[in-house]
């Protein structure tokens, strides 16, 4: 959680307009939002039920975030227990490629197997 502050801090200074947190579930997104929005009400959740797409730190799940694009994107907990099989690995890679220019993975623990090393 601190790390995933951190990288939205140096968003908020750069001159990039959007960053996507991108979960790999929509119930991981909805914790994450939850701990973000109680200090920072800009944080807004993108879900399958959301109307419109808004500028800033966008919380969002890989399904809710299929088809879109983010100047940066995080995606948390990418680590062995969360994303382990053949499926997790094609979430990974959709979650990854809605980056524009930038893009950070942050786990706990060991990562995912599924990242490349040369990422680690």
């Amino acid at each position: 959680m601190r790390r995933i502050g951190e990288l939205v801090g140096r968003f908020r200074l750069s001159a990039f307009r959007t960053i996507g947190i991108v979960c790999k579930t929509p119930s991981q997104a909805g914790t994450l939002y939850g701990k973000f929005a109680l200090t920072d009400p800009s944080v807004s959740l993108l879900d399958l039920n959301s109307d419109k797409f808004q500028e800033g730190v966008i919380v969002t799940s890989v399904h809710a975030s299929k088809g879109l694009e983010f100047d940066q994107v995080i995606v948390p907990f990418a680590d062995s227990s969360h994303y382990k099989s053949e499926m997790d690995r094609n979430l990974l890679y959709i979650a990854c490629t809605r980056a524009m220019h930038a893009l950070a993975i942050t786990f706990c623990g060991e990562a995912s197997r599924l990242i490349p090393r040369l990422f680690i």
